[in-house]
């Protein structure tokens, strides 16, 4: 019988077990990233949200195999496989997404690291034990919508047509309505919306299982109200004519049933934004309405922390960093309380400027 294999470093003292030489001799085909994401999303069974963080993960999973597909094809790693990438391929893998945030590049590669990790690889943990440092921004900002671009925004939705803009109507008014995460409110129920009394049931919220219940929020922005009533008269119109009338999504598909993906979600968004000529993302609702209610009146942040269900200190820094990114904004018309004079002719216009020019 051979012996278990003896690890090294800070993993000496365990041994190569069973399921460590089943995970080596495992076939996972022409396309062994992709092919191993499965078995991985099945370990966090219990751990991760199957309706939102089960979905994203893998889905951000697949994007970085098709990168690590691209770098094998043009020859600068040697595998793809999820048990083969060497530091100098997660190296070569990091110069693919320089472009990105710097929180967003930290993310990607923990990510990645987590992923190696489940098939025995651990080539990004002994450089992170090393000392390798993740690309991180200094500070935190937040995006907010600009107040102005608001109403471009939803009456952009208004011209686009069907379904489809009934959707990007309903979503977006009740995002800035409530406050919700994106995935709170694609996952949510028609009978989570209630508009007697003003408020949505967060059923699905962020951390559920862990550290999150399930929980009513309040419908806190009177002005978008009708556009919620339009989109549930558009919505019962709908499912009438296609006879799905007892549909519990609150924002059933088009086709078939069930609810939308998140990425559908963002295919709706972006005509949105290819219609107003505005860039946003979903959650930009949930700080730009945060601004809004607060940057008036700040003994207001304790009620919008129960609103957005922070803590009060969790509040204050996301206030902070909300309100940095609209710092800029609100230096922009500064310089008119002290104007400098400027000449306004410059010297090779001066007639009694010698310019050299004939």
């Amino acid at each position: 019988m051979s012996r278990p294999t003896r690890r090294s470093g800070k993993y000496a003292g365990t041994s190569a077990t069973a399921d460590d030489r089943g995970i080596k001799s495992m076939r996972l085909g022409r396309y062994p990233f992709a092919a191993g994401i499965p078995m991985y999303a099945r370990s966090k069974v219990g751990c991760w949200n199957p309706n939102s963080t089960m979905v994203e993960e893998s889905r951000k999973l697949r994007q970085i195999g098709r990168q690590f597909e691209t770098l094998k094809k043009d020859g600068k790693v040697p595998s793809a496989d999820p048990r083969l990438i060497r530091w100098v391929d997660v190296q070569e893998w990091m110069l693919t997404i320089r472009h990105l945030d710097p929180d967003v590049q930290g993310a990607q590669i923990m990510r990645l690291n987590g992923y190696l990790r489940f098939f025995r690889n651990y080539s990004i943990q002994h450089q992170l034990d090393a000392g390798f440092r993740l690309p991180r921004r200094a500070r935190r900002t937040i995006r907010v919508i600009d107040e102005d671009d608001l109403p471009v925004i939803f009456e952009a939705a208004m011209r686009i047509k069907g379904w489809t803009g009934s959707v990007a109507r309903g979503m977006m008014a009740l995002y800035f309505a409530t406050g919700v995460r994106p995935s709170e409110l694609r996952l949510a129920e028609y009978n989570d919306l209630d508009m007697t009394r003003l408020r949505f049931f967060v059923r699905h919220p962020k951390g559920e299982g862990n550290w999150a219940s399930p929980e009513w929020v309040n419908i806190i922005r009177g002005d978008v109200i009708p556009l919620i009533d339009n989109y549930l008269r558009e919505r019962s119109a709908f499912l009438a004519s296609v006879d799905r009338s007892d549909e519990v999504p609150l924002f059933p598909k088009q086709k078939g049933t069930g609810f939308y993906s998140a990425n559908r979600f963002r295919q709706i968004k972006q005509m949105v934004v290819k219609e107003s000529g505005i860039n946003f993302r979903l959650k930009d609702f949930r700080s730009t309405l945060c601004s809004m209610t607060v940057q008036e009146d700040r003994s207001r942040l304790p009620d919008m922390a129960a609103q957005l269900r922070h803590s009060i200190a969790t509040a204050e820094r996301y206030y902070a960093a909300i309100d940095r990114s609209r710092a800029g904004r609100r230096l922009k018309d500064a310089w008119k309380d002290n104007q400098i004079v400027i000449r306004q002719t410059t010297a090779i216009d001066d007639d009694n400027e010698v310019t050299g020019y004939e």
